[in-house]
């Protein structure tokens, strides 16, 4: 296999390399948006005060960009952490998006820079929709789950893998490929009925498409979280 070096110095496979060089030149990838998966994992002690501050003043980031979901994670993952899923026109969209807020008072004053110490750790992930898929919207009220997997490191390889799971009481509303490291890396957001229906449903391994989840998180929306 051909190995090129990136440029910080470490090396991939060719086969990653031209991946990547394909990422945004697809024609429906969720209309070409990228998306931007956060996790905020916060203190016990500080879980109330941040739903508490966030429910009061999360609608001034809402009005900067578009956000799919904002979530606790119920099983899983860590009990403390937030997920949350946001939506951008580019990653130029998104620099954008970050400047504005970094020089919005309001923003800054009266929620950043309070949940800041309440913070542990903060990790973020940016996606880009399987090729021929988009973001779609949940049927109702109901359970997420985001599963974190690894299936083939070309795009629409990984798309016909996807197009063909089936889980009854499920809903697929999104399936992303990491856009920035290994498109290898996959995340996919289901909408269940019920929580019972996310163990009855479980994905089992495929070594034939080389498919596997690496970790299943049952997620329990927040008040403000657009999906309910």
């Amino acid at each position: 296999m051909v190995f090129v070096k990136r440029a910080h110095g470490s090396w991939l496979p060719s086969l990653y390399r031209v991946a990547l060089t394909k990422q945004f030149s697809t024609s429906s990838e969720g209309g070409g948006k990228v998306y931007e998966l956060r996790t905020y994992v916060v203190h016990p002690r500080d879980q109330r005060q941040f739903l508490d501050l966030s429910k009061e003043w999360l609608h001034l980031r809402f009005a900067h960009s578009r956000c799919l979901g904002y979530w606790t994670c119920e099983l899983g993952g860590g009990i403390n952490d937030m997920v949350h899923i946001w939506e951008y026109d580019s990653l130029q969209h998104r620099a954008e998006v970050r400047q504005k807020l970094a020089g919005d008072p309001a923003w800054i004053g009266n929620y950043f820079s309070k949940i800041l110490p309440w913070l542990q750790r903060q990790e973020n992930d940016v996606l880009a929709c399987l090729p021929g898929t988009d973001v779609k919207e949940a049927p109702g009220k109901g359970v997420y789950e985001l599963q974190h997997v690894t299936w083939s490191p070309d795009p629409p390889h990984a798309a016909s893998l996807v197009k063909n799971l089936a889980r009854p009481g499920a809903t697929l509303l999104g399936s992303w490929y990491a856009a920035l490291s290994k498109p290898y890396l996959g995340w996919l957001l289901w909408h269940h009925i019920d929580l019972d229906n996310v163990h009855k449903t479980a994905l089992k391994t495929d070594e034939t498409n080389k498919f596997y989840v690496i970790q299943s998180k049952v997620l329990t929306p927040t008040p403000w979280s657009p999906l309910k």
